[in-house]
């Protein structure tokens, strides 16, 4: 993993080397390849790998500019809501601005949004 001077950070690992997990600032590479970037600290993460998930939980705690490198074969993601879990249900906030490259999202939050939960999903279901 690459970060920048004294930037700290975090990559977490599964089966294959699948990244279910990436947390930082600036630009975080694996192997020379850029996973995920963003104009401050954030966190994202998955229950299958980053690149090809069908949902992501995106943690923008300084962050209101984060990019995701995502597999060819991904399933689009389309959706990009803000919002936070009262009494145990899901409560949508608002929608973050969600943008699609040849193998990336770029996911746009509000300056007064930033430390909110964003949930990227690929429909509408309200399945964790």
């Amino acid at each position: 993993m690459t970060l920048g001077a004294w930037q700290p950070g975090m990559v977490a690992f599964g089966e294959q080397g699948r990244i279910f997990l990436v947390e930082g600032s600036g630009q975080i590479l694996v192997d020379g390849e850029l996973v995920a970037k963003g104009d401050g600290h954030f966190a994202a993460f998955a229950d299958s790998d980053l690149r090809e998930a069908k949902q992501i939980w995106l943690l923008p705690t300084e962050a209101t500019h984060v990019v995701l490198r995502r597999a060819k074969s991904a399933p689009k993601l389309k959706i990009a809501e803000v919002g936070e879990w009262r009494c145990g249900e899901w409560s949508v906030l608002t929608q973050a601005s969600l943008f699609h490259h040849a193998d990336t999202i770029a996911i746009k939050i509000a300056d007064d949004l930033r430390g909110e939960v964003v949930w990227v999903k690929w429909d509408d279901e309200r399945k964790f």
